[in-house]
């Protein structure tokens, strides 16, 4: 194989506890990681935030995470509450370092709604 390279890449990934479940992003997913990412307190401690707006859910449901997985670099997941469902948080690995077997983790979850008196 001269002149190609082999890329390592994440194993397809579920986590799951009675609560909870970790598992890649879908394009259904989008309307809820908009969610996610458009709270301003979550964008303050954003990595990838900058002034040209807030990240696309659907990108970073699809053409996003397909880029991280295929450069090997990482892979975007979404933390699931199972009692209904939907999409409560965002987990994603970055800087990924095979040789080390490092990588980073940045884990992101939706703020309630303040509770109605």
């Amino acid at each position: 194989m001269i002149g190609q390279v082999a890329v390592r890449r994440f194993p397809s990934l579920t986590v799951s506890t009675p609560r909870t479940e970790v598992r890649p992003l879908l394009a259904r997913d989008a309307e809820a990681v908009d969610e996610v990412f458009a709270d301003r307190q979550t964008q303050r401690w954003l990595p990838l935030a900058d002034a040209s707006g807030q990240i696309d859910g659907a990108a970073w449901c699809t053409e996003l995470a397909r880029q991280r997985r295929d450069s090997g670099d990482g892979d975007h997941y979404g933390v699931v509450r199972r009692e209904d469902e939907r999409v409560v948080g965002c987990l994603w690995t970055r800087r990924t370092d095979w040789g080390a077997r490092l990588t980073e983790t940045v884990v992101l979850r939706r703020r309630r709604p303040p509770l109605s008196p």
